[in-house]
C-alpha cells in the first residue's frame, strides 16, 4: 500500500497587489498557514509521501523568509521518514538561473526540475519500492511543447504516479490559465499510470471518468473567482490496486461571492445596511463558512431605489466598513456593476408614442382576439402544451414583466420618477 498527499499551485509570496497592506500580509501568512496545514496532515496521516505540482512559489517574489520556512517544513517530514517530490511549473522553473535550482533542499526532497522525463521510487520501511513517480518539471517560464508524449507507458505491476504541471486543454477553468505545457486528457490516458498527480488549473476536479486524473486546485484562493474550500487530495492505492481519493481543506481563509437583488424598495441606508448584513448573516449561516477568515464579494444587482447614491466611493466604503465591523469579516468587497433604477411605468402609459401603445398591448393581451388567434397558430418547442387554455395561460406567463422590459430598452436606465 502507499498513500500521499497531493497538493498544487501554493504560490508561496503572492503579491496581492490589489488590497490593501493588512489584508496582504494576512492573505500571504495564510498561504504559509495553508501549507503548513498540508505538513500536519502528512504526519498525522503517515502518509509515505507528498506530491507538489508546480507552482509552489512565484520565482522573483520568494522571500529569504519563505525559503527558511518551506525547508524548515519539509525537514518535519524528513523526521517522520516522508519524502517530498516537487516538480517544478511556469512560476518557479528549474533552469539554473531561477530560486527552485539553487535552494540547498533537505534530502528527502526531489526535485523534477528538467524538461525530461525521469523516474523516483517511493519505498517502505523494508527498503522496497511501492510506487513509482514518473514526472518532468518546467525548466523554463515558458515551457509550451507537450511532453506529455514523451512519458513512457505503465509496463510493471508497480503503481505509477504521474506529477505534472500541465494544463489539460478539456480541463474546466482552461481559459483563466496560460496554455503552458498543454496536453489532451486522451494523452494522459494512454499511458494507462494508476493515478495522475496535476497542477497549473487551480480548480479542483476529476479529468477523466476512465483514469484517476486529478486536479487539486490550489490550497488558498487568491481573487474573488476562487471561491470554496481549498485544499489538498489525500490518495491511497492498496495492495491490490484500488485507489481512494480524499479531498481534505487545508486553508482558513476563503473566498465567497453572494449576488443580493431585491433593493427597489430599500429607500434608507439603515434599511440598506440591515438587508445586506441579514442575508450575509444567512448566507454565512446556511453554507457553515468562517465569517472571521472570510472574503466576501456582494454583487448588488437589479433594480435600486438607491442606485444613484451606490455609485459614490465614500458611500461604498462607509457601507463596507460598517458590515465589516458588524459581522466580523476578514474583508468585504461590494460590486454595484450591475445596478438599474426603479423605473416607473405609469410615466409611459399616457401619450403619443410608440411606448404608450406597446404598453397598451401589453396590458390588454387577452382582449385582443386578433393577436391571440395568431399566437394560437405558432407551433411551440414545448409539445406537451397543446391545449386552448394551456397555450393561453402560457403566453400570459410569457408576457409577464414585458411592460417593464419594454420602459427598460425603449428609454433606457432613467430616473425621472426619483
Amino acid at each position: 500500500m502507499v498513500k500521499f498527499l497531493h497538493i498544487g499551485d501554493v504560490h508561496l509570496d503572492t503579491s496581492f497587489y490589489s488590497k490593501n497592506k493588512v489584508l496582504r500580509k494576512k492573505l500571504r501568512e495564510g498561504i504559509r498557514k495553508a501549507f503548513n496545514n498540508a505538513i500536519d496532515l502528512c504526519i498525522e496521516e503517515k502518509v509515505d509521501a507528498l506530491l507538489i505540482a508546480g507552482d509552489l512559489f512565484d520565482n522573483d517574489k520568494l522571500s529569504f523568509k519563505t525559503e527558511q520556512f518551506l525547508i524548515k517544513e519539509f525537514t518535519r517530514l524528513r523526521e517522520h521518514n516522508i519524502k517530498v517530490f516537487y516538480a517544478t511549473g511556469n512560476h518557479d522553473p528549474g533552469h539554473i538561473s531561477y530560486r527552485a535550482n539553487s535552494i540547498r533542499w533537505p534530502d528527502n526532497v526531489h526535485v523534477f526540475k528538467e524538461d525530461r522525463v525521469e523516474t523516483a521510487y517511493i519505498y517502505n520501511s523494508d527498503n522496497k519500492a511501492v510506487c513509482k513517480i514518473v514526472s518532468c518539471g518546467h525548466k523554463t517560464s515558458t515551457e509550451g511543447r507537450n511532453l506529455v508524449l514523451h512519458f513512457p507507458i505503465k509496463e510493471e505491476n508497480l503503481p505509477h504516479v504521474g506529477l505534472l504541471h500541465t494544463m489539460v486543454t478539456s480541463a474546466g477553468g482552461v481559459q483563466d490559465h496560460d496554455r503552458y505545457l498543454p496536453c489532451s486528457r486522451e494523452d494522459l490516458e494512454s499511458k494507462m499510470y494508476d493515478y495522475w498527480a496535476l497542477g497549473h488549473i487551480h480548480k479542483r476536479q476529476k479529468i477523466s471518468e476512465n483514469c484517476e486524473i486529478y486536479y487539486p486546485g490550489n490550497i488558498q484562493g487568491r481573487h474573488p473567482r476562487e471561491t470554496g474550500e481549498k485544499g489538498g487530495l489525500l490518495v491511497t492505492i492498496d495492495e491490490l490496486g484500488s485507489i481512494t481519493t480524499e479531498f481534505k481543506p487545508l486553508s482558513a481563509i476563503q473566498w465567497q461571492t453572494l449576488a443580493l437583488d431585491g433593493l427597489e424598495d430599500i429607500k434608507s441606508y439603515d434599511e440598506l445596511k440591515e438587508y445586506i448584513k441579514n442575508n450575509i448573516e444567512k448566507y454565512v449561516e446556511q453554507n457553515g463558512l468562517p465569517d472571521s477568515d472570510l472574503i466576501l464579494r456582494v454583487e448588488l444587482q437589479g433594480r435600486a431605489y438607491l442606485k444613484r447614491e451606490l455609485q459614490l466611493e465614500d458611500n461604498i466604503d462607509q457601507l463596507t466598513e460598517d458590515l465589516i465591523l458588524d459581522l466580523n469579516l476578514l474583508n468585504l468587497e461590494i460590486k454595484v456593476d450591475n445596478l438599474m433604477n426603479v423605473l416607473n411605468i405609469e410615466n409611459y402609459r399616457e401619450g403619443d408614442h410608440v411606448l404608450s401603445s406597446v404598453l397598451c398591448l401589453l396590458d390588454n393581451i387577452e382582449e385582443n382576439r386578433e393577436l391571440i388567434e395568431r399566437l394560437m397558430e405558432i407551433p411551440l418547442a414545448n409539445k406537451r402544451i397543446r391545449k386552448k387554455d394551456d397555450k393561453l395561460s402560457y403566453f400570459k406567463e410569457l408576457a409577464n414583466g414585458l411592460d417593464e422590459e419594454a420602459v427598460s430598452l425603449m428609454v433606457g436606465d432613467v430616473d425621472e420618477d426619483i
